[in-house]
């Protein structure tokens, strides 16, 4: 869910080429060949992370990069713009929440610790990557999943780590991700997902919610969100009567490829506003 670089050709549908955003240097007293790999000064991807028990591993960046948004109905000639001005005058690349897979791995390594398991080596960070992804998912009732966390062994999951150790994780499969929601427990001041979602957003958008990028692929995601963003709309603005909420539609869109949905904003550099025609519905 977090730490890849994608690369293809201008106008692919999918990255060709997928790899660990992770560089890594020789921890001290390291072997110089484990195998017939040899360990170098420094390494990234793949090779990092093949032998990240013999490295010193970290990510080349943290938080990054913003998504891009524009009002309904916008002409195409002022998209094109839009675009140039970001993307070549001002270098950005987008505008999205200052939360990520990154965050949601080291607060499993938090939590994972407390329950006694100690992942300290900077390699671990990629085996603990691993769990979050073949275990982690968004709760739709936090209060119902812990209480059956803590009274049933119904959640209680078994990994079996490199090492051919077998861990237990329980209720660290949903509170992990639960910062995207309650950004608090990463110690970061900002608004989860939801809530950053229904700032001031016209009713018309809420029916066209398209989530995107790898950390949106946990399960449960689309409906939490479309849970969240229902509550505050009764808070916000049905003045809590929840009794109008029949004639408020919201569709969320969770497409099966779009993990790779942000790659596709790199295609700006190869082929620049001609990357837009496939945006394009008609509009002049």
């Amino acid at each position: 869910m977090q730490g890849t670089t994608s690369s293809s050709y201008a106008g692919s549908n999918f990255p060709e080429h997928v790899f660990p955003s992770v560089r890594g240097r020789p921890i001290p007293r390291a072997e110089e060949r484990v195998g017939d790999a040899v360990i170098k000064d420094i390494m990234a991807g793949d090779e990092a992370a093949a032998l990240r028990n013999y490295l010193q591993v970290t990510p080349p960046m943290e938080h990054g990069i913003v998504l891009l948004t524009e009002p309904p109905m916008i002409p195409r000639a002022n998209r094109q713009r839009m675009c140039q001005s970001m993307f070549e005058e001002y270098g950005f690349h987008g505008v999205r929440l200052d939360i990520a897979g990154w965050d949601v791995t080291r607060y499993l390594i938090k939590l994972l610790l407390m329950r006694g398991y100690a992942f300290n080596r900077t390699a671990d960070i990629e085996t603990v990557r691993e769990i979050k992804e073949k275990l982690c998912c968004v709760s739709y009732d936090l209060d119902m999943d812990t209480q059956l966390a803590e009274e049933t062994t119904t959640l209680v999951e078994s990994y079996i780590l490199p090492d051919g150790r077998t861990i237990k994780v329980s209720s660290e499969q949903f509170s992990a991700p639960e910062c995207l929601s309650q950004t608090h427990p990463v110690d970061i001041e900002q608004l989860g997902i939801g809530e950053i979602a229904a700032v001031d957003i016209c009713a018309e958008l809420y029916k066209h919610i398209v989530v995107s990028s790898r950390s949106s692929m946990y399960p449960g995601l689309p409906s939490r969100l479309e849970k969240e963003m229902k509550q505050l709309y009764v808070t916000r603005v049905l003045n809590r009567d929840p009794s109008r909420l029949d004639k408020f539609k919201i569709h969320i869109e969770d497409p099966p490829r779009r993990k790779h949905m942000v790659f596709r904003g790199e295609e700006w550099y190869e082929q620049g506003v001609h990357s837009l025609d496939k945006l394009s519905r008609g509009e002049s």
